[in-house]
């Protein structure tokens, strides 16, 4: 009784930050989580083995549809290899666990961030694009840009975006050439 009390007040706490920043969820479509045979301690097995992920998504899922936000499962097929600006997959793009730089353009960033970059890519929400040596994310429905840090409470309206400047995200992006 306390995991199903833990899930349901964490997958509530998600929902409603995701509310309050009006933003919808993207899943990866994960399969045979269980069947990872990597070495680690006996406790982190269990633990991992036993955790209800099927009931966590299933709780998470209804959060997200009570309060009104979307909800789409996406392949992750490739997301951490990929570069999310110009295409390119490659396995040698990632250089260790930590760290992504792209072979074709020199985008560097953090792999987990780029997984979710494609992530948001892949989700027909968006594109990512880079205008003066900084990260955006572009919406392709309005084509409006948006920050990666800051997600508007109301969709905004046609004129207002227009006469906008784009909003830059946070200076944590290195851009070289090979």
């Amino acid at each position: 009784m306390r995991v199903e009390d833990r899930l349901k007040k964490i997958t509530t706490l998600l929902a409603e930050i995701a509310r309050e920043n009006n933003a919808d969820l993207v899943q990866e479509s994960l399969k045979d989580l269980r069947l990872n045979s990597r070495k680690r301690s006996k406790q982190l097995n269990y633990r991992l083995s036993t955790f209800p992920y099927r009931r966590f998504i299933e709780y998470l899922n209804y959060k997200f549809s009570e309060r009104g936000l979307n909800v789409s499962e996406i392949d992750a097929k490739r997301t951490s290899i990929a570069c999310p600006i110009c295409g390119y997959i490659d396995k040698k793009n990632r250089l260790d666990k930590e760290t992504f730089k792209c072979r074709r353009c020199g985008f560097t960033f953090n792999a987990q961030y780029v997984a979710c970059l494609n992530l948001f890519s892949r989700s027909d929400d968006g594109k990512v694009a880079i205008r003066s040596r900084r990260l955006f994310l572009t919406a392709r429905k309005t084509a409006q840009v948006v920050a990666v840090n800051v997600a508007p409470n109301e969709p905004p309206n046609k004129m207002r975006w227009l006469r906008e400047k784009p909003v830059q995200v946070t200076k944590i992006l290195v851009v070289t050439k090979r």
